[in-house]
Order: C-alpha cells, then structure tokens, then sequence
C-alpha cells in the first residue's frame, strides 16, 4: 500500500517563493500604509529622517571618471 504524499518538492518550492516575496514586499506594504494614513505631510514633516544633510562648499571643484576601468 502506498501513500500518496501531501507536498512535493514543487509545492515546497512554491511555498518557499510565496514566503520570499512576502518577506520583501511586507516592508514597502507598511510604509505604503502609513504614508495613506498619515498623508503626505508625514514625509515633509520629518524630511531629516528621509535624506542626509549635505552643506555646499565654497569654491570649484570637477571631478573626472574614468569608464575605461571600472571595477
């Protein structure tokens, strides 16, 4: 008498690819979530929390890539 198995490999790697996909959609989700609860006065109100502070400095200065070599 054999039994029939409940999963297979390709039901477990399906399974496993729902999970993968969940785990990295869940976090875009919640932000999405919280910028329709709270509007978009949440993100302008707390504008430190999204970008680095950078200052100008004075003078000129250029800056050269070379293409040829990148590593």
């Amino acid at each position: 008498m054999m039994r029939k198995r409940i999963f297979n490999l390709n039901t477990l790697y399906i399974l496993m690819a729902i999970v993968a996909i969940g785990i990295l959609l869940i976090p875009r989700i919640i932000e999405g979530i919280k910028l329709q609860s709270k509007g978009i006065s949440y993100i302008t109100s707390n504008i430190e929390d999204y970008y680095h502070k950078t200052f100008p400095k004075e003078g000129k200065y250029t800056v050269e890539i070379d293409l040829s070599d990148i590593e």
